[in-house]
């Protein structure tokens, strides 16, 4: 148990079996904090200073503000300069951890927002934040981002590289960076995306996935499935939906301005497709193109209405109905 401020030299490595933190870590240069059994919890600060390592065998546990387990924890983890953090089971979040320049090597799952456990994912309470803003951090398995307040920010040039991520209710991914695997939303989990998303989306969120600039499903083909259950936001000249959009709600599917959905679209609700561009089918409740197309087929059903104005085309298609 530490309550005072500890430095760790360049090349040198504290260890324990386990390891609480109420103070002030340094780990300097190749130093390592090295948990041997079960678990490293943090509920103050740990600064990795150029390159070191956090790693412990079983969880790891950064506490922040929401901690039930720690109450008036308020815990940060900080790469000033890339480093490594291993953990053998899970990365607990519900404080804050920066990685302010270069790449973090990660091992183990991240659950941001979920309470310290002794073994694998702890309650959700929110809060976390995985601040990438200036930073990377690749090597993950599954990333779990949950409970009101919690985000992910990825910034512009920076990866975040997981196995998976999910975006559940109450949690927030705003990423202009790369994402390297697919994102699966829940509960009202939102996506805000200028960047690269390189797997499909799969959401039952009724919260709302504005590609604003961005690419979803970049690695993918047209006739991958992205499905969503709410409104999507895909404006602007450089938003990219690469596969089929389907929607099981009737939120508003705004592919205007720009937007560019590479295979068909389905959905219960309006289809606005102003100066937008659609490959494949639209089988929609309503569908406005004025200023847009597609070079494919417009499927309406017999009670749907649709919309095609102006000097709008369907391209090479048809309108069924």
């Amino acid at each position: 148990t530490n309550t005072d401020t500890v430095e760790i030299a360049t090349g040198t490595t504290l260890s324990a079996d386990s390891i609480l933190n109420n103070g002030t870590i340094n780990v300097n240069g190749t130093g390592t904090l090295q948990g041997t059994g079960n678990t490293l919890d943090n509920n103050l600060a740990i600064n990795v200073l150029a390159g070191g390592t956090v790693a412990d065998a079983g969880n790891i546990n950064n506490n922040g503000a929401n901690s039930v387990a720690f109450p008036g924890a308020a815990g940060t983890i900080t790469f000033t300069n890339g480093g490594t953090l291993t953990s053998g089971d899970t990365i607990n979040n519900s404080g804050t951890i920066t990685v302010a320049a270069d790449t973090v090597t990660a091992t183990g799952d991240l659950a941001n927002g979920h309470d310290s456990a002794a073994a694998g994912v702890g309650a959700i309470v929110g809060g976390g934040v995985l601040d990438l803003s200036t930073g990377s951090m690749t090597g993950l398995g599954a990333v779990t981002n949950s409970g009101a307040g919690s985000q992910i920010i990825i910034g512009g040039g920076q990866i975040l590289d997981a196995s998976s991520v999910e975006i559940a209710s109450g949690a927030t991914v705003n990423n202009a960076g790369t994402i390297g695997s697919g994102v699966t939303m829940s509960g009202t989990g939102t996506l805000t995306n200028s960047g690269t998303v390189e797997g499909t989306l799969s959401s039952t969120s009724t919260g709302l996935v504005n590609n604003t600039g961005g690419t979803i499903n970049s690695l993918g083909a047209a006739s991958d499935d992205n499905t969503v259950n709410g409104a999507v936001t895909n404006t602007g000249a450089g938003s990219v939906i690469v596969g089929n959009l389907i929607n099981s709600s009737s939120g508003l599917i705004n592919n205007s301005g720009g937007g560019s959905i590479t295979g068909d679209v389905t959905s219960g609700g309006l289809v606005n497709n102003q100066g937008g561009s659609i490959a494949g089918t639209v089988t929609a409740g309503s569908f406005d193109t004025s200023g847009g197309g597609t070079t494919g087929t417009l499927g309406v059903t017999d009670a749907a209405t649709h919309t095609v104005t102006g000097s709008s085309t369907i391209g090479t298609g048809t309108v069924v109905g």
